[in-house]
């Protein structure tokens, strides 16, 4: 740790540690800044903006439905200067947000999550679900501008009780805006981007919600770190980082006589970023991700007690990596060897197609009893698998189907039952119990129980308890890989499924001004599905980890009056995997902040400034003769963001301008696969400037 970044965190922990000593005063003897009224409008706002269904699918305010849900208002969002969902989920305590090789995001949450092959988190975008069936991805989404983005809300932990597959290490569903407005906006990297939201027809007959744009960026600039082959004279780093990107996207909301019908169309294409493995694409093509999906959905009152809703869907994806070296030629086994030092280039992609049915019943038993059961069902259908090999300056070669990265026409269902039971006891406790029972025809079964109490002994005072299970069997592309994509070794094994246990307990201080949460957790994780690569070994698809988590939760939010706000929220995290020389796992980071305010200046003028501290994440120890860097450098980066209403008088216009990165802090993050010992590295200065126009 340098010297630099080692005052940074002593300053942030000093400052970070008084919060809990000034929020107790604040919370007990700060009085309403502006009054009554004041105090009024603002438990109003809380209301409506926390409501959520994304913890019991039951509407319910966030902090009071069982386990911790954080909700994060798009308008927050904005004005802290955030452009992305993924920028949006960095600010959730206990997440950490970074990416793989080729440039994928990766969510590590509550210190797990840097070395799976799969995402393990549960994407929805407006209740719907959108991983892929093949790999579990949905990049595409976390990529989304939040110009369209009303609230994300997030689940930390174990969500496989009420949203099954995929839903291991949280929930994330994202909720788009409405309203008729454009947008766009320049920045850094020949950042362009552009966006349009329409809500057309009356309410209660017919109204569409329409939400459309389009973003470009150039490469960063940045360049890799040297490789495992520098030594040797194969390798092909230090290069460029081939990190550009452009997409563009199309989503719609149809409601018409209770019938809600949602259409995504998405095109994302990107560079290879840093390489799967040591080598980078030469401008070769791509990597191409596109998307379309259609959902149907109708709900029923047939009396005062009894509501029925079903619900029918298809997602079709198309992903094609990026073309890239396996490894550079002369390296080795499993690198492609050619004569006369032919270097070849791989490409891989895999199209898929899910169709998915749902019945479920919510029963209002009694006033303070609800029960919800649900029937799910899923067709998943590998229905195009494609490897394929270009010499330098050659042809390119369609290779036979046995090594694509999945068996074409893999297929599997999924049939789900879920039941749960909310009973209220007294006037202040609340008990919520629930079961799923997911089924695979290809694979099996396996039940995932939750059982939760939230407890108000007064007025602004909530206690919550929370045990849960989760699971994930492996996906299509674990379940079903070409058995010769590496010719000569055997990737497929007897591997199990993923498992993880969770308990967790919190505490919430909640006023119309003030919002406190302490969360206290511990998690037991084993099976970890991996797609492992040790330096000059076969790679391998296996179950790896013995993993025990324990830490904490600190989020903090004040509002003075209706002009000045600030937030903060600490993590801490002891993540320990048995089966690793140190026993610390792989991308844990121990200590994570963010701490920031926003000031309305004038009625019109919003400034808003903010710091996020990332510990020491933990890097590789592997059997290897290259040496691998343990510990990464801990580091914070600095955001301030202008916004100006209304400018020169003309309603519905905004205009928002800012810095990322102020201090121009450069960084590295663990790679995945260990192909750079010295990291991934990030950083660099970035300007911005966007503005809306709101017709009505």
């Amino acid at each position: 740790m340098n010297r630099r970044t080692g005052v940074v965190r002593h300053c942030i922990a000093r400052l970070t540690a008084g919060c809990a000593g000034l929020a107790l005063v604040l919370a007990s003897g700060m009085g309403h800044a502006d009054g009554d009224d004041d105090t009024e409008l603002l438990a109003l706002l809380d209301l409506l903006h926390e409501q959520t269904m994304i913890a019991t699918k039951t509407r319910m305010n966030a902090d009071y439905v069982p386990g911790m849900v954080t909700v994060l208002h798009g308008e927050d969002m904005r004005i802290r200067g955030l452009a992305t969902v993924r920028d949006a989920l960095g600010q959730v305590a206990g997440f950490h947000v970074t990416v793989n090789n080729v440039g994928d995001a990766r969510a590590i949450v509550r210190g797990v999550g840097a070395t799976l092959n799969a995402s393990n988190l549960k994407i929805l975008l407006d209740g719907v679900a959108v991983n892929r069936a093949t790999d579990g991805s949905a990049d595409w989404v976390l990529r989304l501008p939040l110009s369209q983005i009303e609230r994300i809300e997030v689940i930390r932990g174990p969500g496989s009780a009420l949203y099954g597959g995929f839903a291991f290490s949280g929930v994330v569903n994202v909720l788009t805006r409405g309203g008729d407005a454009v947008d766009g906006g320049i920045g850094s990297e020949g950042l362009r981007r552009g966006g349009l939201r329409l809500s057309l027809g009356p309410d209660g007959v017919a109204r569409l919600k329409l939400g459309a744009g389009a973003w470009r960026r150039s490469d960063s600039g940045l360049r890799t770190n040297p490789d495992n082959f520098s030594r040797a004279g194969l390798g092909y780093s230090p290069a460029p980082v081939f990190d550009g990107e452009h997409g563009r996207y199309l989503l719609a909301t149809l409601d018409a006589r209770g019938y809600r019908l949602h259409m995504r169309h998405a095109v994302l294409q990107r560079g290879g970023a840093y390489g799967r493995v040591a080598a980078l694409p030469e401008g070769l093509e791509p990597r191409l991700e596109r998307v379309l999906g259609l959902d149907l959905d109708k709900e029923w009152a047939l009396d005062d007690t009894l509501t029925l809703s079903a619900s029918v869907g298809m997602l079709q994806t198309d992903l094609e990596q990026a073309t890239l070296m396996p490894l550079p030629a002369g390296a080795g086994p499993p690198g492609l060897q050619a004569p006369s030092g032919t270097e070849f280039y791989r490409r891989t992609g895999s199209a898929d197609r899910a169709y998915s049915g749902q019945l479920a019943l919510r029963w209002a038993a009694g006033e303070r009893h609800r029960i919800y059961f649900g029937v799910d069902r899923v067709h998943s259908k590998v229905t195009d698998s494609f490897a394929s090999l270009t010499a330098r300056g050659g042809e390119t070669r369609i290779l036979p189907p046995d090594q694509a990265p999945v068996l074409d026409g893999s297929s599997r269902t999924l049939t789900s039952l879920t039941v749960q039971d909310q009973i209220r006891l007294g006037r202040s406790v609340e008990l919520t119990a629930g079961l799923r029972h997911d089924h695979y025809d290809d694979w099996g079964g396996q039940t995932s129980p939750r059982l939760a109490a939230v407890w108000q002994p007064a007025e602004h005072h909530i206690v919550k308890m929370q045990y849960a299970e989760a699971f994930r069997p492996p996906n299509l592309e674990e379940f079903y890989p070409g058995p010769n994509t590496f010719p000569g070794v055997t990737l497929t094994g007897d591997l199990d499924k993923e498992r993880i246990r969770s308990l967790e307990a919190a505490y919430i201080f909640r006023r119309a001004d003030l919002r406190m949460r302490l969360t206290v957790y511990r998690t037991q994780v084993r099976d970890l599905i991996e797609f492992f690569i040790n330096p000059g070994d076969p790679p391998l698809w296996r179950n790896r980890g013995d993993i025990e988590a324990h830490g904490m939760e600190f989020e903090w939010v004040q509002r003075f009056g209706r002009s000045l706000q600030w937030w903060a929220n600490l993590a801490y995290v002891e993540a320990d995997d048995h089966l690793d020389d140190d026993e610390r796992l792989l991308g844990a980071v121990d200590w994570l902040a963010t701490l920031g305010a926003s000031w309305r200046q004038n009625g019109r003028l919003t400034h808003a400034v903010s710091v996020k501290y990332v510990g020491e994440p933990e890097g590789w120890e592997l059997p290897t003769r290259v040496a691998q860097r343990q510990r990464f450098d801990d580091y914070a980066t600095l955001d301030y963001a202008l916004t100006l209403a209304e400018p020169y008088d003309v309603g519905g216009l905004q205009i928002s301008a800012g810095v990322r990165n102020l201090t121009d802090q450069h960084f590295d993050s663990v790679a995945t696969p260990a192909q750079f010992p010295e990291g991934l590295p990030h950083g660099q200065r970035e300007f911005w400037l966007s503005a809306e126009y709101r017709f009505r």
